[in-house]
């Protein structure tokens, strides 16, 4: 913003803390807001725009004995399965190459 000569002032919203990624999308298609930063899967919703600023990893972290119950087995199937690959492909903007992929930290 310094190099573009933009200040906070000048755009609307900025001051503005919104709780979700639809939310921000919506304060900018109601025009509320001018831009903020979201997931483009939620400016897809909206039809808005999306230029996209970084990519980041959201992992799954639960003790081991949690992982070895019935939910744990059963989250790690479903993250895991054909279907939920399927049924987030329509989400752009994920990176589903690592879904399912366990790692574990001693």
């Amino acid at each position: 913003m310094h190099e573009a000569r933009i200040t906070s002032d000048g755009i609307a919203g900025y001051d503005t803390a919104l709780p979700t990624h639809l939310a921000v999308a919506r304060a900018i298609a109601e025009g509320m807001a001018e831009m903020g930063l979201g997931i483009q899967a939620a400016a897809d919703a909206f039809g808005l725009d999306f230029i996209p600023l970084t990519q980041e990893q959201y992992d799954l972290v639960f003790p081991e004995h949690v992982w070895n119950g019935p939910a744990g087995q059963a989250l790690a199937a479903a993250v895991g399965s054909e279907e939920f690959a399927k049924s987030a492909a329509v989400l752009r903007g994920y990176d589903l190459s690592q879904a399912g992929r366990q790692v574990w930290v001693e």
